[in-house]
């Protein structure tokens, strides 16, 4: 998917903006901020990422409306307890729109393997699912990819509806919750 084209926009003063002073704060006017390779985008101990791009900068201190694109080159999230890393072959990026403010979207692709071991499994329904005597106490490694869509606001109030999760071998999305949870989904049931 290429990525979209950084173009400034018209901008209107804000009269929101003015102090009880009369004086206007500082504000941007189509004011271009380039990223260089590496700037660090961190929020310990959840994630921690290397990103580069380009901005233009509107608005006040009050009234922020950033424009443009932030590319994440490497990185990680901790979701639950397992540490996901960038996928590398994917676009990764926050896309910031001026109607939005500090709210940009998301197009990240994560990847991460977590280990499960093999015995008998919970369906769906609660039934447990008998595995053969010799594969008890085995482990199988399962590749949980995540694609992380929308908006960044939305991440913790509509998971659900932003975070595709996947997995190879194949496993629905509570079993895949339950991997990557440390086995916390396991007390749902």
């Amino acid at each position: 998917m290429p990525l979209p084209v950084l173009r400034p926009v018209p901008v209107t003063p804000d009269p929101a903006a003015e102090t009880d002073t009369g004086i206007a704060p500082l504000q941007f006017n189509n004011l271009r901020v380039a990223l260089g390779q590496d700037v660090q985008v961190t929020r310990p101990p959840i994630l921690n990422f290397l990103a580069s791009g380009d901005l233009i900068l509107n608005g006040s201190a009050n009234n922020f409306r950033p424009q443009g694109i932030v590319r994440f080159q490497q990185g990680q999230v901790n979701l639950f307890t397992t540490r996901f890393r960038i996928d590398r072959q994917e676009p990764n990026y926050a896309e910031f729109k001026p109607e939005q403010g500090l709210d940009p979207n998301l197009n990240v692709n994560l990847a991460t393997t977590v280990t499960e071991v093999v015995g008998s499994r919970v369906d769906a329904q609660g039934v447990s699912e008998a595995a053969p005597i010799s594969a008890l106490g085995a482990l199988d490694s399962v590749r949980i990819e995540a694609e992380v869509t929308g908006r960044a606001s939305r991440l913790f109030t509509d998971f659900e509806n932003n975070v595709e999760l996947t997995s190879s071998p194949s496993r629905d999305r509570d079993q895949i919750i339950a991997l990557i949870g440390g086995g916390l989904d396991g007390a749902r049931r």
